[in-house]
């Protein structure tokens, strides 16, 4: 398994990316017409379909698929990609039959690229994760009560593969957080946003939003490691 930085981790994906694209449009031509097109032929598809290139990869971007590859983002990944590929087939549609300069009759083509593109970033992605591993964990900050939550603290504490590391679980939000929050570089922070206490912090917390800090519902975050739902902070939620 090889180790990566963050940095390195965006460039990797993107090259990713704009590589399944391509050969997703290469596959999709081979499958419409039976036979591989030639590179003059590639290169005057590759040209219009560039366009939807950009498309995807700027979607995926909104989406944050280019943020950092925990277990959590790359469970929603299929369902992601999904939502983005509807996105573009939306936009691929109106840019196709809206636009005349290119000659290009794509309604079977389009629906078999958009289909393989989707199979091919959903594989892309997931598999990316047991090829490369984030150097160093994200410290994370836990901020809620309950057995769930120490379970959370533990279950994600003890396996590196979430790619996250809580450096503190507490009981409740103070206003001496925001110390907490710089002292340990936090750059993640999973808490019960509906409990009272959070919410009179939560204005202090707005700055860390701003400089980059994740923030993610505790509900969620748990349903997305246990795949079930946290029925004791439901209830407190209600």
């Amino acid at each position: 398994m090889v180790t990566i930085s963050r940095r390195s981790e965006s460039i990797i994906l993107f090259l990713g990316d704009i590589i399944v694209l391509t050969f997703a449009l290469f596959l999709a031509f081979t499958i419409r017409y039976g036979s591989m097109p030639s590179p003059s032929v590639f290169g005057s598809y590759l040209l219009p379909f560039s366009f939807l290139f950009i498309v995807s990869v700027f979607i995926y971007f909104v989406a944050g698929l280019y943020d950092k590859h925990t277990l959590v983002i790359v469970r929603r990944i299929p369902q992601i990609l999904l939502g983005v590929q509807g996105v573009v087939a939306i936009i691929a549609v109106a840019f196709f039959y809206l636009v005349p300069f290119f000659v290009i009759a794509p309604k079977t083509f389009l629906f078999i690229y958009l289909v393989l593109a989707l199979a091919f970033g959903s594989g892309w992605r997931m598999s990316y994760v047991a090829l490369f591993k984030v150097s160093k964990r994200q410290p994370s900050l836990l901020i809620a009560t309950g057995k769930e939550s120490e379970d959370l603290y533990e279950e994600i504490n003890g396996n590196a593969r979430y790619g996250l590391t809580f450096v503190n679980h507490l009981q409740t939000a103070t206003n001496d957080v925001v110390n907490l929050i710089k002292e340990k570089n936090v750059t993640f922070i999973a808490g019960d946003f509906t409990d009272v206490e959070m919410q009179t912090v939560l204005p202090s917390l707005y700055q860390f939003f701003f400089k980059g800090v994740e923030f993610a519902d505790i509900r969620d975050l748990y349903e997305d490691i246990f795949d079930r739902v946290p029925l004791s902070l439901i209830d407190d939620a209600w």
